[in-house]
């Protein structure tokens, strides 16, 4: 009989897919019935989010609730799309308690397999996060933690509070970085690190006919850009020392330099062949609080290409320095990236792509599995 995992994300599916998605397609195929339920009001609504809500309220009157969805084939998945209100004020949480939160778990345990053991992977540390798994009674829980929600802004003054709450009544707590290991390690009941992963072939298949250059002089960065996790300083920075730019997504809260070259994000499956055509990744992640508890999802894609990749050293890339061209100041890192060399960028790219290959989905998936399955995964 096949199992039920409930994934309780702060993305909405069709967001710009990442381990959320990734996850949930993979432990389908892995036989288990997933129910994907998005992201709950964390947060005050804001003028720039009435948009969005409008959406979400057309989805979910005009819509069925749960439904398969797919992205280029059906992905086997069934996602939920709540309404409630935000977990921000007491008034909220104890409507959202008696009336919405209610709902949704019904909903949600319409979509389980009947006598299935019941899993829940929640992702945000909200009362109706607790309130949910109060609901739905599930025989174990993990904590996915790929935030450091101390450092956001916007949230409720209970966050850290309602965070390590939840963390003590979880079976599990994985983490995709050094830095959240290390924070939440002593309140866990059991703490893995299962860092981003990389489905290998489609990264770096593209890119086996594909020549370092003698000399870097266009420069890509794929994804969201936005103030609080991105340095656009340094990306302006390059662009004034007449490198070429490019970014291939969408700009959250920013202006970039104008001879910056943006365009919008495009279908994973096609996003390898339109990085050939770029000299190198860049990775420019600000230096602060929130990053601290960042590691690009990309991270293990941009191994697997095998061209150059230039970073800046944030918490949980410090321990990748010597394969990225980098530097403690903007002119630092100019100047390796004009005089780096191609026989040792050739000896790194090797480095990295067999780092990319243990990085695998399927690797990511089994450690998950054995939790889900409670093997005692250290």
């Amino acid at each position: 009989m096949a199992k039920n995992v409930v994934i309780l994300a702060n993305i909405e599916w069709g967001f710009l897919k990442q381990r959320h998605q990734f996850l949930a397609e993979n432990l389908v195929s892995c036989g288990y019935n997933v129910v994907f339920v998005e992201s709950a009001a964390k947060r005050n609504p804001t003028l720039e989010d009435i948009p969005r809500i409008f959406a979400r309220l057309k989805k979910v009157l005009k819509k069925p609730e749960m439904q398969d969805v797919a992205i280029g084939e059906t992905s086997g998945v069934k996602v939920v799309t709540p309404f409630v209100l935000p977990s921000t004020y007491l008034l909220f949480r104890y409507i959202n308690k008696k009336l919405f939160v209610k709902s949704l778990a019904t909903k949600i345990q319409s979509q389980l397999v009947s006598n299935g053991a019941t899993t829940v992977i929640w992702y945000a540390p909200t009362s109706t996060t607790g309130q949910l798994i109060n609901y739905l009674k599930p025989g174990r829980v993990l904590y996915d933690c790929v935030s450091n929600f101390e450092a956001f802004t916007n949230m409720p003054k209970d966050t850290v509070y309602i965070e390590d709450k939840l963390i003590k009544r979880s079976d599990a707590v994985c983490v995709d970085c050094d830095f959240l290991y290390d924070k939440h390690g002593k309140n866990a009941n059991k703490i893995v690190l299962i860092e981003p992963a990389v489905n290998f072939e489609d990264f770096n298949k593209p890119f086996q006919d594909v020549e370092i250059k003698e000399k870097i002089e266009t420069i890509v960065y794929y994804g969201q850009v936005d103030s609080f996790k991105n340095d656009v300083k340094l990306l302006a920075f390059l662009a004034e020392k007449g490198y070429k730019l490019y970014v291939i997504g969408k700009l959250a809260d920013v202006v970039l330099h104008p001879s910056i070259s943006v365009s919008p994000s495009i279908p994973l499956n096609k996003l390898p062949e339109q990085l050939k055509k770029y000299d190198c990744i860049i990775l420019p992640y600000n230096i602060n609080k929130f990053t601290d508890g960042v590691v690009p999802a990309k991270l293990f894609e941009c191994f697997a290409m095998g061209i150059p990749i230039i970073a800046t050293l944030s918490y949980n890339l410090k321990k990748y320095e010597k394969l990225f061209i980098t530097g403690d100041t903007y002119d630092k890192i100019n100047e390796n990236i004009m005089f780096f060399s191609k026989d040792k960028e050739i000896e790194k790219s090797k480095i990295r792509i067999d780092i990319a290959k243990v990085h695998t989905w399927q690797n990511a998936v089994g450690q998950f599995v054995d939790l889900i399955e409670d093997e005692g995964v250290e």
